[in-house]
């Protein structure tokens, strides 16, 4: 008989079946809580890891559109802008047919109480059966009358029979500067594309552009001015008119060269014409000739100076003695070589001014004073 053999113990079935089930909760214990951990220690340097933690960044700026000096421009000028039609009652003399004829433009309300600024050139031909509407921002279309207007600055006043109306701000041109923003507002093409803005830049000031008898001196910009623009503002970036657009160059070659008469000047004319009806200018009486037509004409040859053909009777000039075939040198200590710089140093002055006047007559040179007279509407 073995030891072992009768010291062993008999196991009862019951006892198998909890062994095998503690068996199966150790292993559960083991794959749910220590084996991830486990895993998780090995892989650890092989996974990759979140950045460090810095300052908090601030959160992202959504830009907002925000309107252009051009939209600011334009909203303030536009209530002011109008359009003017020009209607004109024509007969034709072959068949004796009456029939109208328009044209258009632009103007700038002034005035509340119905002073509108424009130039000479839109409203001109008023005569006889021709009428003059106003087109208002609300689409409004009110008679006009011409208050007055004056060829030698291609400017012009009308007024409407409206109260409270919406006046532009004036701004001082005498402060412009190239390169600085310009917006120019109209009624281009008619009145099919009314209150029209076009925006550019000053190009160039005191440009002197003579046409006829009148000299002008006028502000050039790129900001497109087309037909129709005639008599509308040009604006600076706050909204004020510095500005009357009058024209541009339209020949091959040229772009972007639109001129506009500086608002001092155009607003020193127009209250003359609300005053007076007409412009009163100092006048010397005189006729003159440059040297090219001199020599022409009057076989006369000027090295500097402009020939004097006609001293009219009774004029300022005559009165201090100058004569026909004095050479006229200089006014006011200014060389006057053409009628470009007689008409600058005139535009200068007022009447009853005294002037310094250096003359030339028979080789020798001379200088007298004379007082300037009011201009006549018509010469005697």
């Amino acid at each position: 008989m073995s030891y072992f053999a009768d010291s062993r113990s008999r196991r009862r079935p019951w006892g198998y079946l909890v062994s095998a089930l503690a068996g199966v909760l150790l292993g559960v214990f083991l794959v749910v809580y220590l084996l991830p951990g486990l895993l998780a220690q090995r892989l650890l340097p092989y996974l990759p890891q979140p950045p460090a933690e810095g300052p908090a960044l601030p959160p992202a700026i959504v830009h907002q559109p925000t309107d252009s000096p051009v939209v600011h421009a334009a909203d303030r000028v536009l209530p002011s802008v109008v359009g003017i039609i020009n209607a004109v009652q024509v007969r034709d003399r072959l068949w004796g047919r009456v029939y109208e004829e328009r044209w258009t433009g632009s103007g700038v309300i002034i005035r509340p109480d119905g002073y509108i600024l424009t130039n000479e050139h839109v409203v001109s031909g008023l005569l006889g059966e021709s009428r003059l509407t106003v087109v208002l921002e609300d689409g409004r279309e009110v008679p006009a009358t011409l208050v007055g207007s004056d060829l030698r600055t291609d400017l012009a006043v009308i007024k409407v029979d409206e109260g409270g109306l919406p006046a532009a701000e004036l701004g001082d041109s005498d402060r412009l500067r190239v390169g600085e923003l310009a917006v120019a507002i109209g009624n281009p093409a008619g009145l099919d594309f009314p209150r029209s803005v076009t925006a550019g830049v000053i190009s160039g000031l005191d440009r002197v552009i003579r046409h006829q008898e009148a000299v002008f001196r006028l502000i050039q910009t790129d900001a497109a001015i087309n037909q129709g623009n005639s008599g509308g503002p040009l604006v600076n970036a706050a909204g004020q008119v510095i500005g009357i657009n009058t024209l541009k160059f339209a020949a091959d070659g040229f772009e972007g060269m639109g001129f506009a008469i500086p608002i001092n000047q155009a607003g020193a004319i127009a209250e003359e014409l609300m005053a007076h009806g007409r412009v009163i200018r100092p006048w010397l009486g005189i006729t003159l000739a440059e040297a090219e037509e001199a020599l022409r004409r009057y076989n006369v040859r000027l090295e500097r100076g402009v020939l004097l053909v006609h001293v009219w009777s009774g004029s300022p000039a005559g009165k201090a003695g100058l004569r026909a075939g004095d050479i006229l040198l200089t006014l006011d200590g200014r060389p006057i070589n053409d009628y470009v710089a007689l008409r600058l140093v005139l535009d200068q002055k007022r009447v009853g001014d005294v002037v310094q006047v250096g003359y030339r007559r028979e080789g020798a040179d001379h200088a007298l004073t004379l007082t300037l007279a009011e201009m006549p509407e018509t010469p005697d």
